[in-house]
């Protein structure tokens, strides 16, 4: 994601939630389960390995309709999701600021009962389910490691909002192209809380003097 394409992001989330003064910048957390995989590979390239990126994980779903859609849609968003139940596990209890600490305790509540509820879906609608890949829920918190205090939350919100678009732009896919209303609602739901969050994370951003745009450890640059 270039850096116009970033702030435009945040300029119309911004349109979203214009009348509480908060912007729109897409967040993403992810803490990695293994000291082993973090082992294995050490990028020099924050991008790399990113095949997680919202891009292809829109692009995936680009084009389906139906059964084919609400299949690929569950695993995609489980993974998603455990991407930032793993990133908000670096900030549940070391953010700097308690706004953060209680969203990112927020974020693992609330998406791991979502994970449950997409599988329970999969597996009463018959569909195949690609489990989450470990490597790409870890690269999603790369930028986050090792980082502490006013670098970590501004980092963390960098990040979150980021991720949140993502998952916004994948369930405006559901609602038009699902085909069980489960899925629809679903998807609505995840529009509203988590564009609410962007908000909130942007207007604490602005609040706390971090110029989020500037980020250059963003590790959604130029995708």
């Amino acid at each position: 994601m270039t850096r116009n394409k970033l702030i435009a992001v945040v300029l119309s989330a911004v349109a979203v939630v214009g009348l509480a003064g908060a912007g729109a910048y897409v967040m993403m957390n992810n803490k990695e389960d293994s000291n082993a995989s973090q082992a294995a590979s050490t990028p020099t390239d924050p991008m790399a390995g990113m095949d997680h990126s919202m891009n292809s994980m829109n692009k995936e779903l680009e084009g389906l309709q139906g059964d084919a859609f609400d299949e690929k849609f569950l695993s995609l968003m489980v993974e998603h999701h455990a991407g930032a139940v793993d990133m908000a596990q670096y900030t549940k209890d070391d953010a700097k600021h308690e706004e953060l600490r209680t969203l990112s305790r927020a974020i693992i509540s609330d998406q791991n009962k979502e994970i449950a509820q997409m599988r329970s879906w999969a597996k009463q609608w018959g569909y195949a389910f690609t489990e989450p890949d470990q490597k790409k829920i870890t690269m999603m918190s790369e930028t986050l490691k090792g980082k502490s205090g006013d670098e970590l939350d501004k980092q963390f919100i960098t990040d979150m909002s980021i991720h949140h678009n993502g998952a916004i732009e994948m369930a405006m896919l559901a609602r038009s192209n699902a085909k069980h209303q489960e899925l629809k609602d679903f998807a609505q739901r995840i529009i509203d809380a988590q564009t609410k969050e962007v908000g909130d994370m942007t207007m604490w951003a602005a609040q706390w003097g971090y110029q989020l745009e500037d980020n250059e450890n963003n590790p959604h640059k130029n995708m």
